[in-house]
């Protein structure tokens, strides 16, 4: 049963992730209404940028254009660090969680 309720969460994040495209890439780590998965699906933003970005820090910041105002972006930033070498890691940071 949890299997089936992780892949249903998983499956209506990516279709939102979808329909948002005219938008600023608005990631789940950073949206208000789904930031209580934030850490237990994917990784915060600031992990994120470290792990897979291979930046220093990272925060969700606040975007508007003309397609979509309101919108959050998790915007890497500092110096540049090595990524993450662990291979579950790698995978995940592929997949964009």
């Amino acid at each position: 049963m949890n299997a089936y309720l992780m892949s249903l969460l998983l499956s209506a994040t990516v279709i939102s992730q979808i329909e948002a495209s005219t938008c600023y890439k608005n990631w789940s780590r950073c949206t208000p209404q789904t930031s209580f998965w934030t850490g237990i699906l994917w990784k915060t933003c600031s992990e994120y940028c470290q792990k897979c970005g291979g930046r220093e820090s990272g925060g969700c910041r606040r975007v508007n254009n003309k397609e979509c105002s309101g919108g959050y972006q998790c915007q890497c930033s500092g110096r540049n660090i090595r990524k993450s070498s662990d291979w579950m890691t790698k995978i995940t940071c592929k997949m964009g969680l």
